[in-house]
């Protein structure tokens, strides 16, 4: 995991790769998240770049694409907790 985020210069004081039985990972991101996840011809997860805001009862509440700025997606979560 860790080569994957070096490849996209990933941030790890902010970002966690995490890997789980592949099958689960796939219908959690699919049922809960909605996110579009294919394989590619290697058996490589492929999927939607973007950032899902969950509440505290599994429901997805916000979809933000990567031109997101961190003032938008914070603002959604300061949002969320007032409720």
């Amino acid at each position: 995991m860790k080569a994957f985020g070096d490849k996209f210069k990933a941030d790890y004081s902010g970002w966690y790769f995490l890997r789980g039985d592949q099958q689960k990972t796939m219908d959690l991101a699919m049922n809960s998240f909605k996110i579009l996840i294919n394989k590619d011809q290697n058996n490589n997860f492929v999927h939607m770049d973007l950032i899902g805001l969950v509440d505290r009862n599994g429901n997805l509440r916000a979809i933000y694409r990567p031109e997101a700025t961190a003032k938008e997606i914070a603002q959604g979560v300061i949002d969320l907790a007032k409720e």
